[in-house]
């Protein structure tokens, strides 16, 4: 049974069903209140089961993983030092062209971290309205941590001062990732470094249950925590009633833009970055921005599930064909990577994972970081000699 639970665990899919199933059931406990049309409720029913058949699909082939076996088979190569030292040094580019961008804006340095840590809300409100190329460029920093799990994990007999190391690089990343007051970016953190650290020890774990009470309970606090410091909830509500205000919102916001939706049958909102990419490269097309107008559902959200973008770009045609095909390429793609046994496609594994987590509140897969760890490990895969010698022994 053990065995099962654990490959299950492996499948993004098999997240969205666990959390699609949970929280439909939970929806008709009354909660909290969130207005949803018969329509889209047989939308989320559909959705959850195509969740569950990319699941049942895939199991064979994750079956065929040694799951156990992936600590020893990851290795951390010479060019996964040149990586890891390039990742490191953009990361920390980029995380500090933010501050001193958001700095300037704020009267400097000193009144940044002022602000922070008095006013973080301002520093949230001001990403609103002004950006960064230090936003994607910190998206670096990610790797670079997900890299120090992996050396920490590894390699017990590390020596102190590399330790020492890697750990400074690790937290004070972690840190400056704070500093961006957005609540997925810490969550993001967590667990994709959790899911790190359990497949390269999964040996040492004995118990799945405790695993996916970790990957819950995790998330949980730290949205709690960072609600406290930012006070952002509503104290007359309590944090109780505004976590669940996040939690359900989705589901209500999807429901309102039905009636609202006029596709234009593109896939700009699906396929976001790269549509930005072709815009920049001279494509002409109108680019809307990611940031959605607020519903009342009766309370204000503006997050519509992973199911927006769908249908945005092409109503409920889209959501019919396109819900079963982005859970199996999500699924599809986790198996290649987790497959590759690389440190990378371990990275791209646990955050594809997390893409069918957060299904419920927003669409992780058309994120830029995502198609930012699939290109380079793309191209790691292509450049590897591993790899490489791979391809010309069965084509050759």
């Amino acid at each position: 049974m053990n065995s099962i639970v654990w490959r299950l665990l492996m499948i993004p899919s098999a997240y969205g069903v666990l959390i699609w199933t949970l929280l439909l059931l939970a929806g008709n406990l009354g909660l909290v209140t969130v207005h949803i049309s018969s329509l889209a409720f047989l939308i989320f029913l559909y959705t959850t089961a195509c969740f569950g058949l990319s699941s049942f699909i895939m199991y064979g082939l994750f079956k065929s993983i040694d799951i156990k076996g992936i600590g020893t088979a990851v290795s951390f190569t010479k060019f996964d030092k040149i990586v890891f030292f390039g990742v490191t040094v953009l990361g920390f580019a980029g995380l500090f062209i933010y501050v001193r961008d958001f700095s300037s804006f704020l009267g400097g340095f000193t009144s940044f971290f002022l602000a922070f840590w008095n006013e973080p809300l301002l520093i949230r409100a001001l990403a609103s309205e002004e950006s960064s190329i230090g936003f994607q460029l910190s998206y670096f920093s990610w790797l670079s941590i997900f890299y120090c799990i992996l050396i920490l994990a590894r390699d017990k007999n590390l020596f102190a001062r590399s330790k020492i190391i890697i750990y400074s690089i690790l937290i004070l990343q972690f840190f400056l990732n704070l500093m961006f007051i957005d609540r997925t970016r810490p969550v993001i953190l967590f667990l994709s470094g959790f899911l790190i650290y359990l497949v390269l020890r999964a040996r040492s774990f004995k118990n799945p249950l405790k695993y996916v009470f970790y990957v819950f309970a995790g998330p949980l606090i730290i949205f709690f925590v960072q609600a406290i410091f930012t006070e952002k909830y509503d104290k007359d509500e309590g944090l109780i009633a505004n976590f669940l205000v996040y939690v359900f919102g989705g589901f209500g916001y999807f429901s309102a833009a039905i009636n609202d939706v006029n596709p234009d049958y593109s896939l700009v909102r699906t396929f976001y970055p790269l549509a930005k990419v072709l815009n920049a490269m001279g494509w002409s097309f109108d680019i809307p921005s990611q940031v959605l107008d607020f519903k009342q559902v009766p309370f204000p959200t503006n997050v519509g599930t992973f199911l927006e973008p769908l249908l945005a770009d092409g109503g409920l045609l889209y959501i019919f064909f396109g819900t079963p095909i982005v859970i199996f390429l999500l699924d599809i793609a986790s198996y290649i990577s987790l497959q590759s046994k690389t440190a990378l496609g371990i990275f791209v594994w646990s955050s594809l994972v997390l893409v069918s987590i957060f299904s419920f509140f927003v669409p992780k897969y058309n994120a830029a970081y995502i198609y930012l760890f699939l290109a380079i490990f793309f191209l790691m895969s292509i450049f590897s000699r591993r790899t490489f010698k791979k391809y010309v022994r069965a084509y050759v």
